[in-house]
């Protein structure tokens, strides 16, 4: 007799999240399962052992499009344990050739130190014992002629992160813009995201012309079905997202009383709303690639409140109070979560103020100071993105030294 299982029994048999149990049903991985009139997912044994099979072999590390591959299979008929042993069999060559291109690369680092030796040994620096690491190697080099430069700094990093994507939200203007272009500076493929398209493609198209690679994405972010779509483009272009930045945001300042509540529900749709709803699209994916990394631009408003700009507090409060629980929660999935908090930078987001009084009070306070530019926010973001995988910057605070409060 056929068992019936809950989805939240089926999470707990498996350890796997609903998330990543229902992003599995989606692509393929897992069959669309026979629902009962109770809501029950019916599952049979084979069913939670193919799941099993499943995870063993996310945990080997094979790629997503592999497994993909292998559930085809499975799904024209119940996979024999000779089968199993000949997918298997196959995972180990592909482990093997890739432990080939590790030793190459390996290799390849050695000749690298040595030429470094050879090039030291011009300048006239003392010459190394064998055996020292290539980073021992970089710090005696940059203590003797210091940092590398901007290009040389770029090359490395594009090699870091060849092949990794990031998904940055009100990407048109701005903190999105300039995050956009840093991140493709470091030799990222970025997915640019707003609603203005025109511009999203002239960004597009200086990131293509400086060497990198992007897409643009159009979307409302406080349209959830949009939302999902844009994830679902971006996956079906790359296949994976590493990075996602929630960058799109509105600050309507004004007096509570009297205030028009339509501006409320838009900064409430898209400084809260539609940053959760871009979360929550990406997480199935991150989750099951077992790593990624959320940013939400959040603001100094997020932890210092103002007369006229309450509600613009409140929206700001709740990033931060979501990032926070968002990043517990999925710490065990090692997707990192950081919030970014600036205070008064040059972008214009004070000119959709329709208050009179509250935009030339914010725009006062911007010209009486030297601010913040975006890309001052870009680099931030990138510094947090670009540490060590077990390294989590919970909260980055900048301020412009002039402000005061």
């Amino acid at each position: 007799m056929e068992t019936a299982f809950t989805i939240q029994q089926i999470a707990e048999l498996t350890g796997l999240s609903i998330d990543t149990l229902r992003y599995y049903e989606r692509i393929g991985l897992i069959e669309p399962v026979h629902r009962a009139s109770s809501g029950h997912r019916r599952y049979r044994q084979e069913d939670l052992d193919w799941i099993g099979l499943l995870i063993n072999l996310r945990e080997t590390g094979m790629p997503l499009a592999q497994m993909i591959h292998f559930a085809q299979l499975h799904h024209q008929g119940p996979v024999t344990a000779t089968e199993r042993l000949l997918l298997l069999e196959h995972h180990q060559h592909t482990l093997e050739q890739q432990m080939q291109k590790l030793e190459q690369h390996a290799i390849a680092l050695q000749q690298k130190i040595v030429r470094k030796k050879a090039s030291l040994a011009q300048r006239g620096i003392a010459s190394h014992a064998s055996g020292q690491s290539e980073a021992e190697v970089e710090s005696i080099e940059r203590e003797a002629y210091g940092t590398r430069t901007h290009e040389e700094k770029r090359s490395v990093f594009m090699q870091k992160n060849d092949g990794h994507v990031a998904l940055v939200t009100g990407a048109s203007s701005g903190i999105g813009e300039a995050t956009a272009w840093s991140l493709a500076a470091h030799g990222i493929r970025v997915a640019v995201a707003a609603r203005r398209t025109d511009r999203l493609e002239a960004l597009v198209e200086r990131i293509e012309q400086a060497g990198g690679e992007a897409i643009a994405l159009s979307v409302d972010v406080t349209d959830e079905q949009q939302v999902q779509m844009m994830v679902h483009r971006l996956q079906e272009q790359w296949g994976r997202l590493d990075i996602l930045v929630n960058s799109a945001g509105l600050m309507l300042l004004g007096p509570i009383a009297g205030a028009d509540t339509e501006e409320w529900r838009r900064m409430i749709s898209t400084n809260v709303l539609g940053l959760l709803y871009a979360t929550h699209a990406v997480l199935p994916m991150m989750q099951a690639q077992g790593s990624g990394h959320i940013v939400n631009i959040s603001s100094l408003a997020g932890r210092i409140a103002r007369a006229g700009s309450g509600v613009y507090n409140a929206t700001k409060w709740g990033v931060g109070a979501f990032s926070e629980a968002l990043r517990q929660e999925c710490a065990r999935d090692h997707i990192r979560v950081t919030v970014i908090e600036p205070g008064i930078v040059e972008t214009d987001l004070a000119s959709h103020i329709t208050n009179i009084a509250a935009r030339e009070n914010a725009l006062r306070r911007r010209q009486n100071i030297d601010p913040l530019q975006s890309e001052d926010i870009a680099n931030a973001i990138v510094y947090a993105v670009t540490q060590p995988l077990h390294v989590n910057v919970n909260e980055i605070l900048l301020v412009p030294t002039e402000q005061e409060s």
